[in-house]
């Protein structure tokens, strides 16, 4: 709600952002956008993110008129970026700030649900934060909901345009035929008719329109983040008027009489924060199909004894001063209610036969009244209703039931035969009914009473239990195709896995020592901070991500050790960081296979990735990458060329013609001190040091990597930064390659510290004629190799053991 102290405005915008995911791409464009615009934005790119400058963003995001949030996929892995969520939000509500969300290469399900690798970043989170926790969802469910742009709609690797940043602000307006711009933004106000006269954009620093505006034959008014106070005096002929869109006129206090709107059909009044009723006229418009009132923090009342007759869509989430609500339509669909002080439900809430999605969000109802004669209802989520304890009953139809955060709710009524979607994250929640046969997917994260489960249908392909308090699973349906049940820390033995699982995610399983073995199906795996695991199964060929970091007993890994079950492998990022006990030479070379496997079918691919300049050039895409990351101290044998300094020679000119070449990578970091936002500059220049050069940067962070054993070594093939290398092999058969670690920060300190984590490096060319000798090497039994091979257990798997190889007895 706005306060009437709000700290004086001193930036147009504040940009909220994960460095790593966007920094050199669309963020770079942003910032340039904003400064040929004028547009006087704070981007803390320049900034070491510590306590010490924790004051300073704090009173920049108090004191900017909007804030940009841009939702990147490693957004919710960064403590920094949910503390500033959450202020933006607590400005958002205190000051009536608005919050405007970017999606880049996430969906706006991702942020709202915590799904995806936001998921496991606060999996992760849990064990140090689990207090800020629900502070930060409520903040990301919050911000996702705003009006935004999603990248999968906008091409945000392109150089942003102002006209892309207006569009945000437009609520995705494609009539490229008008223009509105917010005066904070742009030093100008706007009046822009169509060539048709009767579409009007208006921006405005008056308490009210004209008194010479008119409005006959006005079809859209739109009027954002102005200082309106209400519309006009008495009744305007708005006889053609179809979409009246008021979002973020906070200022507004009251609505005119719209009885003549008749063709009115949407009417947004989104983040209205003084509105605190609507005129009694658009009860009765007889089109009017859509009605948002989310955010109308003073509004008390929305009721009316007649039925809306064409309204499908009404949203009013977030009323936290709703205390009545009454209005019904024949022709609801969808329904989106929330407010604390809102208590119950009219008794009149069945009457609604063609509702299909019920969203219930903050309310203070305490028991949800029956939902029986909702025939059509489909989806039901209710979120954050702390003081709901009863669920009566649900209707027949449902297919997806989704209750989270409901602190005081014990139990649940018998679920629909139909039902197929079942998400439950309440933290007092002790029982659950019987699941019914229809269920594909169940979701209990963050049901932390939850100690046992019913038994699961036969037809179930995900099953999802985070931070639940069982110690052993019932049995797992065959059909299982995704297992996650991350930081179940009580958890200590797993039943048999199902034939055709996908995922399996059990990371932060504290309890758990051992594991089934893995079905021939799987393509991921997660053990990460399982600290009493001390042996893996053997690894199917079907694998591609193993993420084993801080396995601090982990001291045996079985990986295939005969020829044709190691040209099977399919490993593209495995991750072994602070897991001490494993053996780096076995790791490397289970790495070897699949690096020149991963680079042989790279090679094999006619394509050519046009980069212009490659200082700029955003290299981070991961399927364009296999990574091995593993506690060890310097670069495998097998890489052709090494050093322990910072450059190195490559010489050509005895190598195979090729017509394309592949660089698989070796950097040896002593990580002790920084563990996130690297990156690591790759230079190449004629044989002198002031010849010809050119650089490229390649990211190398995979979350917030908790590094105890120093120095790792971390093995890559990246397909973006061989094409770069090809550019210069092509022309020349030897050049220097010059490594160099770098950071986004300025701070000098860490400056430093970059300086001196490259212990080493090592790099191999590789050739389509050298990635078959390798394979004729294993093949025909290279005595380098079976030195390795021979290391194998009576199963015949190679044996990763500190310090130790066990030979066959054969």
């Amino acid at each position: 709600m706005s306060d009437n102290n709000n700290p004086q405005i001193k930036y147009d915008v504040f940009v909220s952002f994960r460095g790593t995911d966007i920094r050199d791409g669309f963020l770079s464009h942003l910032t340039q956008a904003f400064h040929t615009k004028k547009i006087n934005a704070f981007v803390d790119d320049k900034l070491e993110k510590g306590e010490e400058i924790w004051p300073s963003l704090v009173a920049a995001i108090e004191r900017s008129a909007i804030s940009l949030i841009i939702f990147s996929p490693d957004y919710a892995s960064s403590l920094w970026c949910l503390k500033e969520i959450a202020k933006i939000i607590e400005c958002q509500e205190k000051y009536g700030r608005t919050v405007i969300p970017v999606f880049y290469k996430v969906t706006p399900t991702d942020v709202r649900h915590q799904s995806g690798r936001y998921q496991k970043a606060f999996a992760e989170h849990a064990t140090k934060h689990e207090t800020e926790l629900q502070l930060w969802k409520r903040a990301l469910d919050k911000s996702a909901s705003f009006s935004g742009m999603e990248s999968t709609k906008f091409q945000l690797h392109e150089p942003v345009k102002v006209g892309d940043l207006k569009s945000l602000l437009k609520d995705n307006e494609n009539d490229d035929s008008v223009a509105f711009e917010l005066k904070r933004l742009e030093d100008k106000a706007l009046i822009t008719i169509s060539q048709d006269n009767i579409v009007f954009f208006f921006s405005t620093d008056g308490r009210s329109l004209p008194e010479s505006f008119n409005a006959e034959k006005l079809i859209i008014l739109k009027l954002n983040q102005g200082e309106i106070v209400k519309l006009w005096d008495g009744v305007k002929n708005v006889v053609n008027l179809k979409k009246l869109d008021l979002t973020w006129c906070k200022m507004l206090k009251e609505l005119p009489d719209l009885s003549r709107a008749k063709r009115l059909e949407v009417l947004n009044l989104r983040c209205c924060y003084k509105l605190t009723s609507v005129h009694s006229s658009i009860f009765s418009l007889p089109k009017l199909e859509r009605l948002d009132l989310a955010f109308c923090e003073s509004l008390t009342v929305l009721a009316s004894n007649s039925p809306l007759l064409s309204l499908r869509y009404l949203n009013l989430q977030s009323c936290d001063n709703l205390k009545k609500f009454s209005l019904i339509s024949d022709n609801m669909k969808e329904l989106k209610l929330g407010g604390r002080k809102l208590k119950a439900l009219p008794s009149s809430f069945g009457d609604q036969p063609k509702l299909e999605w019920l969203w219930l969000s903050e309310t203070g109802i305490e028991r949800l009244p029956s939902l029986n004669n909702l025939g059509r209802l489909i989806c039901l989520r209710i979120s954050f209703c702390s003081k709901l304890q009863t669920i009566a009953e649900l209707p027949p139809l449902l297919k997806t039931l989704h209750v989270d955060c409901c602190h005081s709710l014990k139990t649940l009524p018998k679920l629909p035969r139909v039902l197929e979607n079942l998400m439950l994250g309440c933290a007092s929640l002790e029982s659950l009914p019987e699941l019914p046969s229809s269920l594909l997917t169940v979701d209990f994260q963050f049901s932390r009473s939850l100690k046992t489960l019913p038994n699961l249908p036969l037809s179930l392909k995900t099953l999802i239990a985070c931070e639940c308090s069982f110690q052993s699973l019932v049995e797992l349906p065959g059909s299982l195709e995704t297992l996650d049940i991350k930081a179940c820390w009580l958890l200590q033995t797993l039943p048999d896995l199902p034939p055709d699982l996908k995922t399996l995610c059990l990371s932060c399983c504290t309890s758990l020592e051992t594991l089934p073995k893995l079905p021939l199906s799987l393509e991921k795996l997660d053990v990460s901070h399982c600290s009493s695991l001390e042996t893996l199964p053997k690894l199917p060929p079907s694998l591609e991500t193993l993420y084993a970091t801080d396995c601090i007993s982990l001291k045996t890994v079985l990986f295939p050790s005969l020829a044709d079950e190691q040209l099977k492998e399919n490993k593209k990022l495995v991750l072994f960081s602070d897991s001490v006990m494993l053996d780096e030479r076995a790791i490397g070379f289970n790495a070897k296979i699949n690096m020149m496997k991963f680079a042989n079918q790279h090679l094999s691919i006619s394509k050519h990735i046009s980069v212009k300049n490659y200082g700029d050039y955003d290299a981070y895409t991961r399927s364009d990458r296999c990574v091995y990351m593993y506690p060890g101290s310097s670069v495998p044998e097998w890489l052709e060329y090494s050093t322990e300094k910072d450059c190195i020679t490559i010489d050509l000119s005895s190598a195979p013609p090729s017509p394309k070449l592949g660089f698989i990578f070796s950097f040896i970091l002593d990580m002790s001190s920084i563990t996130t936002d690297l990156q690591c500059r790759i230079t190449t220049f004629d044989g002198e040091d002031g010849g010809k050069s050119d650089s490229f940067r390649m990211p190398i962070d995979y979350g917030n990597l908790y590094v105890g054993s120093n120095h790792v070594c971390i093995l890559i093939y990246d397909e973006k930064c061989s094409e770069f290398l090809n550019t210069r092999a092509n022309n020349q058969t030897m050049f220097k390659i010059r490594v160099t670690m770098v950071h986004p920060s300025k701070n000098p300190h860490t400056t430093i510290l970059i300086q001196q984590m490259l212990k080493g490096f090592g790099v191999s060319p590789i050739s389509t004629s050298t990635y078959e000798a390798f394979i004729g090497q294993i093949e025909l039994g290279d005595s380098k190799v079976l030195k390795c091979l021979r290391a194998l257990t009576h199963e015949g798997h190679l044996l990763v053991v500190k310090g130790l190889f066990i030979e066959s007895v054969n």
